[in-house]
């Protein structure tokens, strides 16, 4: 499917790569071709399918009416077949304008939906484009990232479609409306529910699988993403429903450990040569203060001399200054992205004796800036832990999905942290953003994301400590990037921790890896919601009532 929609429509087929979505709130998924549908075995062996587009030949009566009979129900993303259109009860009058909203009639919806830290909806859209400064030589495809101009078209293109819907029956049950963007607004029946059977009018799966990607940028641009908290609780929301129509209890995992119900760290981009003095008393000061902070290094800062580092030299000493203090980390600040980010990580390994975990990219005209697709690729090809995806407002950290050459999506083992909340507002001291800090700390702490406070530690120091000792720090967990990713690694990669029901109503948990405290929620059929906390051991397996 992946191969054909790339041959024959030109763009991704990005509803493979949903579980990126998923994974971040700790659903359990599993993933099988389209021919398992013809199974009824395996149809039945499961309480909620999420069946996306299919190629022709999967659909007829038949499966409708398996899907349709299931204890909880399937969730169809759209364009919906002629023949679930049919059971729905609705008529499709020909293509919508694929940008538009969900709004959330059923207020059994609203409520499973709220539970997932969002009001339920969403916009769907292909975003903004503002032009930045960038030099000529330093743009891709000038630059020999593994992409072709053909990968790098179709990635542009909007990855799902949208129908205009009436009622063809009128004890069809309307979960939530489709809002089109267009000049009249345009109303219609989005997502429609028939016994287990709910069918959605465009491609919420595409849309966001679409969402964990970026497409490699044209020239000199930043490209800015619609948020998708409203829709990844639309769809959460309705998972729950269908849980609860099963009559049986749904279980995921709650994003930290046992304690915390949200994180942060500062994010300290070293543009300009520091002091070593200076970035000591800066980790002691936030040491003092309990907060953590990941520092993005730029190598030309650093002196190295035959893979290994000069002495003396101020930078150097900085650089050792902040990796010796506890709760603080150095990561890569790249500049020639494909043209020499190798020796730059080299460079900042050699004074750091260790290798580094994660990158994000200087802002210089002069430099490779954040263009992208290429980005990523090159932080997975450098197999780092982590980087930043900075088109995007996700609140958790997250698996990145790549379009292959044959139209193939894989997905990433890098993963992205959140976009950042800029402190410092320009190069100028005192010319910061505290409310706009304050205002996304508020958002993520309800949303139990990660909050990154993006500040030049050169420049205000004392406004930054000030605006940290302000912020709510009930149920935070104060961890570096890597701390903060390697916890997800363990434990919301898809795989990493499993959850399994039994035929009893309790759960079987397994990992693969060490993990302490991890918080799983049940939410029971009426709603309800309890949280239990279990350890396991690498290989190990607990029971949950």
């Amino acid at each position: 499917m992946e191969r054909a929609v790339y041959e024959r429509e030109r763009r991704g087929y990005w509803s493979a790569a949903l579980p990126c979505a998923l994974e971040k709130y700790g659903i359990p998924v599993t993933c099988v071709e389209a021919g398992a549908l013809a199974d009824p075995a395996m149809v039945e062996r499961h309480t909620v399918i999420l069946v996306a587009r299919q190629p022709p030949g999967v659909w007829d009566e038949s499966l409708v009416h398996r899907l349709s009979a299931l204890a909880g129900g399937a969730v169809v993303e759209g364009p919906v077949p002629a023949v679930v259109a049919d059971h729905l009860g609705v008529r499709d009058l020909g293509a919508a304008d694929a940008t538009g909203a969900f709004q959330v009639l059923a207020p059994a919806l609203r409520a499973a939906g709220v539970a997932h830290g969002a009001i339920p909806g969403g916009v769907l859209g292909v975003g903004t484009s503002r032009p930045v400064d960038l030099d000529a030589e330093q743009r891709w495809p000038a630059t020999p990232a593994p992409l072709s101009e053909r990968q790098a078209v179709a990635w542009r293109q909007r990855g799902w479609d949208a129908r205009r819907w009436s009622l063809s029956d009128p004890d069809a049950t309307v979960l939530a409306d489709w809002i089109a963007s267009g000049p009249d607004h345009a109303r219609h029946p989005g997502i429609v529910q028939r016994d287990g059977l709910i069918g959605c009018c465009a491609g919420i799966y595409a849309f966001l699988g679409q969402s964990h990607t970026i497409a490699p940028y044209e020239g000199g641009e930043h490209r800015t993403w619609p948020r998708t908290a409203s829709l990844e609780a639309l769809l959460l929301g309705l998972i729950d429903l269908l849980y609860a129509r099963a009559k049986r209890t749904r279980m995921r995992l709650l994003p930290w450990p046992a304690g915390y119900s949200w994180s942060m760290h500062v994010r300290h981009d070293v543009d300009r040569p520091p002091a070593s003095r200076h970035t000591a008393a800066i980790a002691a000061r936030h040491r003092a203060a309990g907060v953590c902070a990941t520092w993005y290094w730029r190598a030309r800062h650093l002196s190295v001399a035959g893979g290994r580092p000069t002495q003396p030299h101020d930078g150097n000493a900085a650089l050792r200054a902040v990796a010796d203090t506890a709760g603080h980390e150095v990561a890569l600040h790249t500049e020639g992205l494909w043209r020499g980010a190798e020796i730059e990580r080299a460079t900042v390994e050699a004074v750091l004796e260790q290798p580094i975990r994660g990158s994000s990219a200087h802002g210089d005209k002069t430099c490779f800036r954040f263009q992208g697709a290429p980005n990523l690729i090159w932080a997975d090809h450098q197999r780092l832990a982590y980087t930043e995806l900075i088109s995007h407002a996700h609140s958790h950290p997250h698996r990145a999905a790549l379009l292959g050459a044959d139209g193939e999506i894989t997905l990433t083992a890098t993963l992205c942290l959140p976009h950042h909340a800029s402190f410092d507002r320009s190069m100028t001291p005192g010319d910061v953003l505290p409310d706009d800090v304050t205002d996304d700390a508020e958002r993520l702490r309800r949303a139990g994301g990660l909050l990154q406070i993006l500040n030049h530690p050169d420049i205000n120091t004392d406004e930054l400590f000030a605006l940290l000792s302000g912020l709510p720090d009930g149920e935070r967990w104060n961890v570096t990037a890597s701390e903060a990713v390697d916890w997800w690694a363990r434990t919301h990669i898809a795989g990493a921790v499993r959850l399994e029901p039994r035929d009893d109503g309790a759960w079987d948990v397994a990992a693969d890896n060490d993990v302490r405290d991890l918080q799983l929620e049940t939410r029971d059929p009426g709603g309800a919601l309890r949280v239990q906390t279990v350890s396991l051991v690498a290989g190990g397996r607990s029971t949950l009532a």
